[in-house]
């Protein structure tokens, strides 16, 4: 695989009811942009399912990737 044109970090920390709708808005932006990318969402330690939607997220688009840190930082 060729590394991406753009990585968009995006951090996260109890965002569950926000992270459909913002990935719902990257896809579009960024293929409008014509370049490679990536999305990597770094949970932070959430507590309230942010992890289990991300992995969803990601499954459902391969261009997305998700982190995940043990406790908030």
């Amino acid at each position: 695989m060729n590394s991406p044109d753009i990585s968009l970090i995006i951090p996260v920390f109890n965002e569950a009811q926000n992270l459909r709708p913002l990935a719902a808005r990257i896809a579009p932006a960024l293929d409008a942009c014509d370049v490679s990318y990536e999305a990597i969402f770094v949970d932070d330690g959430s507590g309230d399912g942010s992890l289990d939607i991300l992995r969803d997220l990601c499954a459902e688009e391969p261009r997305f990737r998700a982190l995940s840190l043990s406790r908030n930082f």
